[in-house]
C-alpha cells in the first residue's frame, strides 16, 4: 500500500518541475548532470557571425536536438557565411508557434523560397522540430534576407557542396570523419566469441571493418569514468590539466582551450554529437563545435526520444549520403557496452540470444542474481554483439559509396568498473586504476592510415586529438598531453592515468614491465595534494589481481610519476 502511494504521489501530485529533478532512486538530482533541453548562451563561433545583428542569440533544443540560433521575426538580414564558396547553403529554422497563415520566405539573391506549416512547439502536443533547409546560390549573392510574421529561430547558414557542381573530392582525401566511443567499452570485451551461439564472433562486423587498418593493443585511458575521459577526448588534456573530475559540482569545458569538434567546424566541417551520457550534455560545454547536438537519454522521462542505437545509425548515414560531397565530423558516444546493459530498445534478438536463469527484463536486479557472474559476462557481450550488427550497416554505405574519403576511429572512453567481474575479495584492497577499469582498444581506418598492430604504449583519450590535427594539418597551436600515434617514432616509456574521487588523488604509470600505482589525499576546492602519498603498490604489467603487490621497485615510473606531479601544469589555475 505505501508503494503504490508513492508512485501516485510522484505520477499524479507532483509538479513536472519537481519531478524532473527527482532521480527514480527519489534522490534531489543535479540539472547539469541530467539533460533538461534547457536554453542558454550559444558558442564563440556562431556568436562571432550573428553579433551584428538584433534578436537574442540561445541554444534551442526541438526534438532531442540541440542547435545555436537566432532568435527574431519580421526582416533580417544575414551575410553569407565565411569558408570557401560552394554552390548551396544549408541552414535550419524552427519556430515556437506557427499559425495557419504564418509565412517563412528566404531569398538569396534572385531566388526565393516559401516555408509554410512548420511544427511549432505547441503543435499537437509535440515540441516542435528543425526544418532543414539546403538552397542555392546564385553567383553573384552576397545577402540572406530572412522574412516572417512569426517568431522564429534560424541556424547559421552553412556552405553546402552538390554532385556535379564542385570538382570531385581528390582520390584519398579525407572529407568525412566518424568518431565511435564504446561507452565502457573494456578491453576483453572486443574480440572475443559470441557467449551463446558456437563459431560466431562476438563483433564480426568490428573485425572486419578494421581488418587493415591501425590497431593499437596495449591503451590505457587517461582516466577510469565517462566525464574527465570524454573531456580529455575533447581537449586532449589530462584530468590534471582540464579540471573534469567532480560528480556534483557545476563545470564548464575550460573556455580557453578550443576543443575538438570547434577546430573541425572552424574549417568547414558540417559537425554533429550523438549522446545517450549524462556527463556530456550541452549544460557541459560539449555542444560547443557542433552544428547538431542530438542528446536522447537511456531511459524513460528525460527526454522526448529514448535512446535507439539503430536511429542514430540511420541518422548517420543519412548525413553523410546527403553531404558526401561536403566535409564532415561526427562523434557518437555509444552507451551500449556499459552497465547494467537495460538500455532500449531491447530487441527481441536480444533477448532470444541470452540462456539460462535470468533475471527477465529487470536488469538492475541483476547485482542480487546468484549467478551474478555469468549473467553479467552474458549480458555485456549480446549488448556489444547487437551494437556491432548496427554499426555494420554504417561500415557498408562507407564501404560501398565513401571509401576513399572516410577516416573512422573506434575507441573506448573507459573500462568498466562492473563489480561482477572481480570477485569482492579483490575488491576490497585493490586501488582505482586496474586494467579493467582503464584498458581500452583504439582502431583506425582511413585513407593514407597504416595497416598495422601497434603494440607500443598508447592513451587513446589524450593521442586522439594531436593525432587529427596532423591528421588533417591543421595548425597545433594548443598544448596537448597527447601525442600524434601514427607519426610518432620513439615509443613512449610509460603511460599515466589519473582518478579524482572523494578526496584522493590516484595515478598509475604503466610500462612494459609493471604497473605502479600511488594515491594521495586530495583538497578538491584547492586543486592540489594535500598531504604525503597515502597508497603506493607496484603490480605485474597486465596483471589480474590488485590485491596482492610485487616486492619491486620500478625506478623508471617512479620518476615519471613525481615529474607528472611536480610539473608546472599539474592542477594549475591557469
Amino acid at each position: 500500500m505505501k508503494s503504490k502511494f508513492k508512485n501516485f504521489a510522484t505520477d499524479w501530485l507532483l509538479p513536472p518541475g519537481i519531478k524532473r529533478l527527482i532521480s527514480p532512486s527519489g534522490q534531489r538530482i543535479s540539472t547539469q548532470k541530467f539533460w533538461t533541453n534547457e536554453s542558454f548562451e550559444i558558442p564563440h563561433f556562431e556568436k562571432q557571425y550573428f553579433k551584428d545583428l538584433g534578436g537574442h542569440q540561445q541554444t534551442i533544443t526541438r526534438g532531442d536536438d540541440t542547435r545555436s540560433c537566432l532568435t527574431t521575426s519580421g526582416e533580417t538580414l544575414l551575410s553569407l557565411p565565411l569558408g570557401n564558396r560552394a554552390t548551396h547553403l544549408q541552414i535550419g529554422v524552427t519556430a515556437d508557434n506557427w499559425q495557419p497563415n504564418s509565412v517563412l520566405k528566404i531569398t538569396i539573391g534572385d531566388y526565393t523560397v516559401e516555408q509554410t506549416h512548420l511544427k511549432s512547439i505547441h503543435w499537437q502536443s509535440q515540441k516542435g522540430r528543425w526544418l532543414d533547409l539546403r538552397l542555392p546560390v546564385p553567383p553573384k549573392a552576397t545577402k540572406i534576407i530572412i522574412q516572417c510574421n512569426e517568431v522564429i529561430h534560424i541556424t547559421m547558414p552553412r556552405w553546402v557542396n552538390i554532385k556535379g557542381r564542385t570538382p570531385p573530392p581528390q582520390a584519398k582525401e579525407i572529407k568525412h570523419i566518424l568518431i565511435l566511443v564504446l561507452d565502457g567499452g573494456c578491453k576483453r570485451i572486443l574480440g572475443k566469441a559470441h557467449p551463446t551461439l558456437h563459431g560466431v564472433e562476438l563483433t564480426p562486423n568490428i573485425n572486419h571493418f578494421f581488418k587493415n587498418g591501425f590497431k593499437a593493443n596495449n591503451c590505457f585511458s587517461s582516466s577510469e569514468w565517462t566525464f574527465p575521459s570524454v573531456t580529455s577526448f575533447f581537449t586532449g588534456l589530462r584530468t590534471s590539466r582540464h579540471h573534469a573530475f567532480h560528480p556534483t559540482r557545476n563545470y564548464k569545458l575550460p573556455l580557453n582551450n578550443l576543443l575538438l569538434a570547434e577546430t573541425f567546424q572552424s574549417n568547414g566541417f558540417h559537425t554533429t554529437c550523438y549522446s545517450a551520457a549524462n556527463r556530456v550534455t550541452p549544460s557541459y560545454g560539449f555542444n560547443r563545435g557542433f552544428d547538431r547536438f542530438v542528446y536522447n537519454w537511456a531511459l524513460e522521462g528525460r527526454t522526448e526520444n529514448n535512446y535507439d542505437t539503430s536511429k542514430w545509425i540511420s541518422d548517420v548515414i543519412g548525413q553523410l549520403s546527403t553531404h558526401r560531397h561536403d566535409r564532415t565530423f561526427t562523434y557518437l558516444q555509444l552507451p551500449d557496452p556499459h552497465p547494467p546493459w537495460n538500455i532500449p530498445p531491447l530487441s527481441r534478438s536480444y533477448n532470444l540470444s541470452r540462456e539460462g536463469s535470468s533475471t527477465g527484463l529487470d536488469f538492475f536486479e541483476i547485482k542480487n542474481h546468484p549467478n551474478i557472474f555469468s549473467q553479467s559476462k552474458q549480458l555485456e557481450q549480446l549488448r556489444v554483439h547487437d551494437l556491432d550488427r548496427e554499426l555494420g550497416s554504417l561500415f557498408s554505405f562507407i564501404e560501398k559509396n565513401i571509401p576513399d574519403n572516410t577516416l573512422v576511429v573506434l575507441t573506448a572512453d573507459h573500462g568498466s568498473a562492473w563489480e561482477a567481474f572481480r570477485p569482492s575479495h579483490k575488491m576490497v584492497s585493490e586501488p582505482t586504476l586496474v586494467d579493467d577499469r582503464v584498458k581500452i582498444d583504439f582502431f583506425i581506418k582511413g585513407p593514407g592510415i597504416p595497416n598495422i598492430d601497434y603494440t607500443e604504449l598508447c592513451s587513446p583519450n589524450i593521442d586522439l586529438r594531436p593525432t587529427l590535427h596532423n591528421l588533417m594539418g591543421f595548425s597545433n597551436e594548443e598544448s596537448f598531453d597527447g601525442i600524434d600515434i601514427l607519426s610518432n617514432h620513439t615509443p613512449r616509456k610509460c603511460v599515466i592515468s589519473e582518478s579524482v574521487y572523494n578526496g584522493i588523488y590516484e595515478i598509475s604509470a604503466r610500462n612494459t614491465n609493471h604497473c605502479l600505482i600511488k594515491q594521495f589525499s586530495f583538497d578538491d576546492a584547492k586543486l592540489k595534494i594535500a598531504g604525503s602519498e597515502i597508497y603506493s603498490n607496484t603490480f605485474r604489467a597486465g596483471a589480474t589481481d590488485y590485491s596482492e603487490p610485487l616486492d619491486t621497485t620500478d625506478i623508471e615510473l617512479e620518476t615519471a610519476i613525481r615529474e607528472h606531479i611536480e610539473s608546472p601544469t599539474f592542477f594549475s589555475h591557469s
